[in-house]
């Protein structure tokens, strides 16, 4: 799921670095669709404000180098 949208980033990284260098950018199939500051702005306006379905749509930060996902939680056994 979203192949192309990464295969997309991957190959533009050079140039997605030298326009929006430290930004989120939402990206649909082969082409960037928004440009936000930080990825919780970008996911509720594409999905709640611009109607875009949940999974049809990447949303990568534009750094050198991809920086670990790291999710924390609070559930203990």
């Amino acid at each position: 799921m979203l192949e192309r949208e990464e295969r997309y980033f991957k190959w533009n990284r050079p140039s997605l670095l030298a326009e929006y260098p430290g930004k989120f950018v939402v990206i649909m199939g082969d082409g960037v669709v928004g440009v936000y500051d930080d990825k919780w702005t970008a996911f509720k306006t594409e999905s709640y404000d611009n109607h875009r379905p949940i999974g049809s749509f990447l949303v990568r930060e534009v750094t050198e180098t991809d920086r670990p996902i790291i999710f924390r939680s609070r559930i203990r056994a």
